[in-house]
């Protein structure tokens, strides 16, 4: 198995309250896998290209509890969507061999657990463990932040 390029995740969320938030995460990967088909026992290339769109909610840390570190744990509901083509790589008597292309959609429901650090106001890092294009999820953060309010900001 391998993959075509890098997977890529990507998600919004909204904070209703400082330690709930709502958002929409969406994602892509493709790979390629060459299989012994088990009935004609003859030797296929097989591709899958993966896209998964849909809801997701969080609980979170206390904001100020770890200074720029922020912990979460949440879940997602989301619609995934798997095209799947088989190509046999035996050519028998045809020229061209057909590729059959399969439409794999489902519903499905996980669970996740993050953790963001924020390198600056604005700009940090997060990783995530949970089922979207791989089992672990990193990357680059940016937060929309307003001024904080007199009295909440790092003196306290």
């Amino acid at each position: 198995s391998s993959s075509l390029g890098l997977p890529v995740h990507g998600y919004a969320v909204y904070r209703v309250k400082s330690n709930w938030s709502i958002g929409l995460s969406a994602g892509y990967s493709a790979s390629t896998l060459e299989k012994l088909n088990r009935i004609s026992n003859e030797l296929e290339f097989i591709e899958n290209r993966y896209r998964f769109a849909g809801l997701r909610s969080s609980v979170h840390t206390d904001r100020y509890r770890f200074a720029r570190w922020d912990l979460y744990a949440g879940a997602n509901a989301f619609f995934t969507f798997s095209e799947i083509s088989t190509t046999p790589l035996v050519k028998s008597s045809e020229q061209n061999p057909a590729t059959a292309i399969q439409h794999r959609n489902s519903f499905s429901a996980t669970g996740f657990l993050g953790a963001r650090f924020a390198a600056t106001r604005h700009v940090g890092a997060w990783a995530e463990l949970g089922f979207g294009v791989s089992i672990l999820n990193a990357g680059v953060s940016y937060r929309f932040a307003k001024k904080e309010p007199a009295g909440r900001g790092k003196g306290r």
